[in-house]
């Protein structure tokens, strides 16, 4: 059962652009944040603006870190061609002819990457993706332009420093409860862009519980097996497709049938091995852990938060049914007031939205939950409510809808009012959240039974906060 999609670890840092000396024309970037790409923009002094071609004219160029290294980008106003070059120890003020030597020469050294992007065509994105640097160390990549004329002027040659963590990575343990006790359980984990320039903060964690459809029956147990799997759904594929923020480290582990029987998530302690694993190695704040998932992954959610409602703090289900009952999860979650928020589509061919609305019916009359804040929430999303074509009207579709991924099994692409068209990447027309999710006026979910349903909109109102996506409900809540 696929439970479509939903990091290399979205280990993102700030990016610090500096220019060389004769600066004091240049725009410096502010701080990266996740979803957006520091950049450079080399603003021409008087004296160069006269000079026909000068690509100084609004020449930008930017770093963002992808799933396999570093994305390089470039913009100029006449073709041409940026030279670069990567070094692992800073190398102070480089002089435009210095860096285009650089660019071509040999590797060796403190200068572990280097080349030429051609500037084909005048104001438009050039890309170079950078795969060979080694994860999680600091570099330095200093640019320069040329056109016709020749190169640019030393003002506007640039200077980035930038951490590399890939944005994608896998960690792992030991299994040690459950099936296959010893098995080495792989997991995926992103963190937040910021994570490295803060190194005393600790992190909320998000633990991403994947569907069936991400399962894996492999018994070679490979690393690079796993890439398109677990790593790459959920929270994890927004990550890898355009870095928009998930403001939490997330971990997913990887369930392998060739090790352990995933249906239904039913190996709930694996998480808990993997979240006891991750605490050790980064820094977390156990007082925020959240847990969401799709499909299995949502009952496993549900399994999950029942046996473990002192360690979370909220939780989020897509496209599930809970299988268990009602008068447990009163007992666990509900004691202990865990928020819950659950969607699921009317039109879900592999999971009941009746009985997920008469769960959610029990657990708020539960009178064991003494926080009213805490209630759980539900959206039923119906035909007709998605903000564009994504991947159809079904069970995965409700992913997409509520974490606003990209669709059409990983491509952007977007309704034009007319036609499915490609976007861009990153996209300019990104996914966006279905209507039921963001209406002011949520009404009721129809089917039976029929109850009050939920959006961004009305807990914003009920929590005298602006909540623009899940990860906003989520941080809503820390345990005491």
């Amino acid at each position: 059962m696929k439970s479509y999609p939903i990091v290399n670890v979205a280990l993102l840092s700030t990016i610090v652009a500096t220019a060389f000396a004769g600066l004091a024309g240049c725009v410096l970037p502010s701080a990266g944040v996740l979803g957006t790409v520091a950049s450079a923009t080399a603003s021409p002094t008087p004296s160069v603006t006269s000079v026909p071609g000068r690509i100084a004219l609004g020449a930008v160029t930017h770093l963002r870190n992808i799933r396999t290294g570093l994305e390089l980008k470039h913009r100029q106003a006449y073709t041409g061609s940026l030279y670069y070059a990567i070094y692992d120890v800073d190398q102070g003020t480089l002089t435009p002819d210095a860096i285009k030597t650089a660019a071509m020469g040999a590797l060796g050294g403190n200068l572990v990457e280097n080349g030429t992007l051609a500037v084909t065509a005048a104001n438009s994105d050039m890309y170079r993706n950078i795969t060979s640097l080694a994860d999680k160390k600091q570099y330095y990549l200093y640019s320069v332009g040329e056109d016709a004329v020749g190169l640019d002027i030393a003002a506007n040659a640039l200077k980035f420093s930038k951490i590399l963590p890939k944005a994608m990575t896998q960690f792992n343990f030991t299994k040690g409860a459950g099936t296959s006790p010893g098995t080495l359980i792989r997991y995926a984990v992103s963190v937040p862009q910021d994570y490295y320039d803060n190194p005393t903060a600790n992190y909320p964690i998000l633990i991403w519980i994947h569907g069936n459809g991400e399962s894996a029956n492999d018994a070679s147990n490979a690393e690079v097996n796993y890439t398109n799997l677990a790593g790459l759904m959920g929270p994890f594929k927004r990550i890898n497709n355009d870095l928009s923020n998930v403001p939490m480290i997330v971990i997913g582990v990887q369930c392998n049938y060739a090790f352990f029987d995933c249906a239904h998530q039913n190996e709930y302690t694996i998480h808990k091995e993997a979240y006891d694993n991750v605490i050790t190695k980064l820094r977390v704040n156990v007082k925020r852990v959240y847990v969401g998932g799709i499909s299995y992954g949502g009952e496993g959610t549900f399994t999950f938060i029942s046996h473990y409602p002192t360690l979370v703090a909220a939780a989020f289900t897509l496209s599930a049914t809970s299988p268990v009952a009602s008068a447990t999860l009163c007992s666990s979650i509900g004691v202990n007031n865990v928020p819950l928020w659950a969607a699921i589509s009317t039109n879900d061919a592999i999971f009941s939205h009746n009985s997920l609305q008469q769960t959610v019916l029990d657990l708020r009359a539960c009178g064991s939950y003494t926080n009213a804040l805490a209630k759980p929430k539900i959206t039923v999303l119906s035909n007709g409510t998605y903000p564009n074509t994504v991947d159809g009207f079904h069970h995965g579709a409700t992913e997409n809808n509520i974490l606003a991924l990209p669709w059409n099994d990983g491509a952007w692409k977007y309704w034009n009012g007319a036609a499915e068209v490609a976007d861009t990447i990153p996209p300019t027309h990104p996914s966006g959240l279905a209507t039921e999710f963001t209406t002011a006026t949520p009404g009721f979910t129809g089917g039976a039974p029929n109850i009050q349903s939920d959006s961004l909109a009305s807990a914003s109102t009920l929590h005298g906060a602006t909540l623009s996506t899940m990860y906003d409900f989520l941080m809503l809540f820390a345990k005491p």
